[in-house]
């Protein structure tokens, strides 16, 4: 083989093991779209829109996001349960309609006892390119010593 083949194939090779690490670790690709620059606009204002909770019973744990806004209003959500770093459920523009503080976004899973659980959430208007609320929570029991 030539000198360059090997050089090309050694990059690419570089390059594949990147995109590897990259997708195993979480380590997020970069987004050159116009809407990724749009989104700069919501930046800060998470806590303002909604309110996050999480209710904890030795077995479920239960992730309500409640609306600031009292206005009755319909919202898409994507969002991950880890369990021990491995996805259990996952929902990508489920749709919540009539969600008002009286009726907030609930979502429930079971829980092992001694188990590790991570939600990413993201909340959006299906008319708008970026979420108006994103939040990542991760319950681990803990131990008194």
């Amino acid at each position: 083989m030539e000198k360059n083949t090997l050089v090309h194939m050694g990059i690419i090779g570089i390059v594949i093991v990147l995109i590897i690490v990259m997708s195993v670790t979480g380590i997020p690709f970069p987004n050159n779209s116009p809407a990724a620059t749009t989104c700069s606009a919501y930046d800060g204002l998470e806590s303002i829109l909604f309110r996050s909770d999480v209710y904890g019973t030795e077995d479920s744990l239960t992730f309500q996001y409640t609306p600031k806004d009292e206005k009755p209003a319909t919202y898409y959500t994507s969002y991950a349960i880890y369990e021990y770093g491995s996805p259990i459920i996952s929902e990508h523009n489920k749709v919540y309609d009539n969600i008002t503080p009286a009726n907030p976004i609930v979502i429930n899973v079971s829980r092992k006892h001694d188990a590790t659980y991570t939600m990413n959430m993201s909340i959006w208007k299906n008319d708008e390119a970026c979420p108006l609320y994103q939040s990542r929570v991760t319950i681990a029991v803990g131990r008194v010593k």
